[in-house]
């Protein structure tokens, strides 16, 4: 269990559970050894692998983020590689991956973090933005689920209803109502703990700009 899993269960059973991060281990028993040098050398090529923005935001959203960072990373003359399946090898051959984090916690994140990949990620900032507008859409649940795929619904109080909460937990259920803090705050709170903010050697960017200026700028080997 990672840190957002144990603080879930804490809070839903009052249970008393240890934390025994996913390592993904069996990444580096695939690939190989983590080469720096060589992320170096692949940094010539200018191809950055980007995640599923379409896990992140409905179609027409995720068509036009796609759309602003081809045009953006051009400019600088970096490739955008979306791709959706894959194999770790593949993987390997990227000097640098973009995640938009479409949950409080993926898999795909920890297996891509221990290839030795050079992570950029967007601000807390923007990612409390993205999740606040998220969670608006869970006042009308058919939409919801119709066009959001409603994400980031982990830390919702009706996700565990059927549960006695425990109580076990600083931390409370993400839930808006007139005596709880705004919305914002309460996913700040929760996001500091994810392993997006917690592991080290990832970098942040706040704008498209800013992720072209990192780019820019990139030395895999400091990152790696």
């Amino acid at each position: 269990l990672g840190p957002i899993s144990v603080a879930s269960v804490r809070l839903a059973f009052g249970a008393d559970v240890d934390e025994a991060p996913y390592g993904a281990h069996h990444v580096r028993a695939i690939v190989g050894p983590i080469e720096c040098a060589r992320l170096t050398a692949l940094a010539s090529k200018r191809r950055v692998l980007i995640s599923k923005i379409p896990a992140l935001l409905p179609p027409d959203q995720a068509l036009l983020l796609a759309a602003v960072l081809q045009a953006g990373l051009a400019q600088i003359n970096w490739s955008p590689v979306f791709l959706n399946d894959f194999d770790y090898n593949e993987l390997s051959h990227f000097p640098t991956a973009v995640m938009f984090p479409w949950d409080w916690a993926l898999v795909t994140f920890i297996e891509w973090y221990r290839l030795g990949l050079p992570m950029l990620l967007p601000t807390a900032t923007w990612m409390h933005a993205l999740i606040a507008t998220e969670l608006t859409y869970s006042r009308n649940l058919t939409v919801w689920q119709k066009y959001r795929n409603m994400r980031f619904q982990m830390l919702l109080p009706a996700q565990w209803a059927h549960f006695e909460a425990g109580g076990n937990s600083s931390l409370e259920w993400i839930e808006e109502g007139p005596h709880r803090v705004p919305l914002l705050a309460q996913i700040a709170r929760w996001w500091s703990i994810t392993e997006f903010e917690t592991l080290p050697h990832l970098v942040h960017f706040s704008s498209i700009a800013d992720l072209r200026t990192k780019l820019f700028g990139l030395q895999p080997d400091v990152i790696c």
